[in-house]
């Protein structure tokens, strides 16, 4: 049960409608970023960058050993 005054939790079984998010997203105030918010949001974005090359060279090289056990059981 949530406490008094609470109307609404993101830890419940159930989906989140469109028209919440909508709502706390105009609800959130801006704020400027930092030179720093900035370097971290890129180190962030890089290290991303790097995890998606890495899975698509293991995926590649999964793919290609699949290929040669099939062809090798032929």
């Amino acid at each position: 049960m949530a406490p008094e005054g609470v109307t609404d939790a993101l830890d419940y079984v159930g989906t989140i409608s469109s028209t919440f998010i909508s709502d706390l997203v105009n609800q959130l105030s801006g704020r400027d970023l930092t030179k720093e918010d900035l370097t971290e949001i890129n180190n962030i974005g890089d290290q991303v960058k790097m995890l998606m090359q890495t899975l698509k060279y293991w995926l590649t090289t999964v793919r290609d050993e699949q290929l040669s056990a099939a062809r090798n059981m032929s």
